[in-house]
């Protein structure tokens, strides 16, 4: 046997054969892509009118005790069954019921979104009323700057809007400024006796309880949210000293307490120390003259202040009162 000869070239292609047998269910396949969102469908038919509710009726013990109804549910507005239903002694639906094409039922849909939408954009951005009220003046004026000086709601703990809290707005510094209930005392002889420091709400009249429209929990957030605070006291007198007697001393002059309970002269250190505008009362010539003296601090826990103490009141013909300024916080 001679050796093995070359391969030879490829033959023509063969006719197709008959189908063979179907072979067996293959293995599932990975998950596709999301397909596009759908156009939305038409909107379906009424339903079926409900069931008629039962009467009306008092019992007799109510009313011989006065008692009164259930409580009032939640507004929803004009539900369904204002548009479509029946009444069941009429068989054409109450007059007052009206059925409404699309075309109103989308407007009606529209108006209700815009609305929505309104809420939620003055929710984001409160626009300073009972129902939205700002956490400050501050931040009223810079989600809105085209509002005026003026009063306005603000919630500075950010809780329940029931205990937001009235304050005077000023659009040009953004200042929020609260008010003093009781803003001035009378001019008049309040001690006769030794000079002797004397605390006005606690030594002398503590029906001045130097409060203010925010207090407590409000107040708190409100310094909190705040980086400066002032306010002035002026302090009205006839023949009595406030900063300075005659001499130029100021050992003697009157205290302010704030609400940190912290004390604050004119020998409290420069950068704490009350700035002194004017000091008419330095004179003592039997006219009715006044000191106004203001605090402006970055330490907003300080203000409002709580109490002052006098102590040159104590002789005869000796007359002063007081009057508290706004505390405005930026």
């Amino acid at each position: 046997m001679g050796y093995k000869g070359v391969i030879g070239p490829r033959g023509d292609e063969g006719k197709v054969g008959e189908d063979g047998l179907k072979g067996q269910i293959g293995t599932a396949g990975a998950i596709g892509d999301r397909g596009p969102k759908g156009y939305r469908g038409k909107m379906g038919l009424p339903g079926p009118p409900g069931r008629p509710g039962g009467p009306q009726q008092t019992s007799l013990g109510s009313v011989q005790n006065g008692g009164g109804g259930g409580a009032r549910g939640v507004d929803l507005g004009k539900t369904p069954d204002y548009y479509h239903g029946e009444d069941e002694d009429n068989e054409f639906g109450n007059e007052n019921k009206v059925s409404l094409s699309l075309e109103e039922l989308e407007a009606e849909l529209l108006t209700r979104l815009h609305r929505l939408y309104d809420d939620f954009a003055n929710f984001q951005k409160p626009t300073g009323s009972k129902q939205f009220p700002a956490l400050t003046c501050k931040n009223l004026f810079n989600d809105h700057p085209y509002l005026k000086s003026g009063t306005y709601w603000l919630d500075p703990n950010e809780g329940a809007t029931e205990d937001a809290v009235q304050a005077y707005c000023n659009s040009e510094k953004k200042l929020t400024c609260i008010s003093p209930i009781i803003k001035k005392t009378e001019l008049k002889q309040w001690y006769r006796g030794g000079d002797r420091y004397l605390w006005f709400k606690e030594d002398i009249d503590d029906n001045f309880k130097f409060r203010y429209t925010v207090e407590s929990n409000q107040l708190t957030f409100l310094q909190l949210h705040s980086d400066k605070a002032k306010q002035k006291i002026i302090y009205h007198c006839i023949n009595s000293t406030a900063w300075r007697d005659r001499t130029n001393d100021v050992t003697h002059s009157i205290k302010l307490l704030g609400d940190n309970e912290r004390e604050y002269k004119a020998s409290t250190p420069r950068k704490h120390r009350p700035t002194v505008l004017s000091d008419g009362c330095q004179v003592k010539d039997e006219e009715r003259r006044s000191t106004v003296i203001e605090i402006v601090t970055e330490k907003t826990s300080r203000l409002p202040m709580r109490d002052i103490a006098v102590y040159d009141i104590g002789d005869d013909g000796e007359l002063f009162g007081l009057e508290l300024g706004n505390v405005c916080f930026s």
